[in-house]
């Protein structure tokens, strides 16, 4: 895999993400909306209203959580009437020794439930991302070869589903590192930098599918 890009360069990237997002116009041509970003401590951890400026994010993020937490309180999801859902969930779910098919069938469960519940919906599955090696690299149940795999059968799932996906994994992995120090405080959870990255994905992927 290639290396990841220099620090420079990613904020240059980022900076061109928002710009190509803002000079678009309103995400919106009916007025502001609301997005929701759906996942753990991962998405919890994140200022994610840089994304829509005019309109609402709400951070449905929850510490700990995996799909079934999350499938238990959907219900929250479909009050915010959204029309535009990033999913974000899995890393705990491999922690507690679930197999990959587990969490792409949990996956499945959530993009059922919400789909049925709000029609019309733009529901985005975003990748897991990859974890420290020098903190993980001795443990089996989170691995960044376990990650990779569970992302490839999630990316399946989301194209036979007709739904979008966004790898994060990539701009956030190198080569030796795994998940790199300047990204991370403890090897999983992303620092500022790194939540910089994951919020320029996203931007990039808002901008060049308006």
């Amino acid at each position: 895999m290639a290396k990841r890009l220099a620090p420079l360069a990613v904020a240059l990237m980022t900076a061109l993400s928002f710009c190509l997002l803002l000079s678009a116009g309103p995400l919106w041509a009916d007025g502001p909306r609301t997005i929701v970003m759906l996942g753990d401590s991962l998405t919890a951890g994140g200022d994610w209203a840089p994304l829509d400026p005019g309109g609402e994010v709400l951070n449905q993020g929850v510490p700990g959580d995996g799909f079934n937490q999350i499938l238990r309180r959907l219900g929250a999801t479909v009050e915010a009437r959204p029309v535009i859902v990033f999913l974000q969930v899995g890393i705990n779910d491999l922690g507690a020794g679930r197999d990959m098919e587990a969490i792409v069938s949990g996956h499945r469960a959530i993009w059922h439930e919400l789909r049925s519940a709000l029609p019309g919906l733009r529901l985005v599955v975003c990748s897991l991302i990859p974890v420290s090696e020098r903190a993980y690299g001795g443990r089996s149940r989170i691995s960044n070869r376990r990650i990779l795999e569970t992302n490839r059968l999630l990316a399946e799932a989301a194209s036979r589903d007709g739904l979008e996906f966004v790898d994060l994994f990539g701009p956030l992995f190198e080569e030796g590192q795994g998940l790199p120090r300047d990204l991370t405080f403890d090897g999983l959870h992303l620092t500022k930098k790194g939540q910089g990255i994951w919020l320029g994905e996203l931007a990039s992927f808002l901008a060049a599918s308006r």
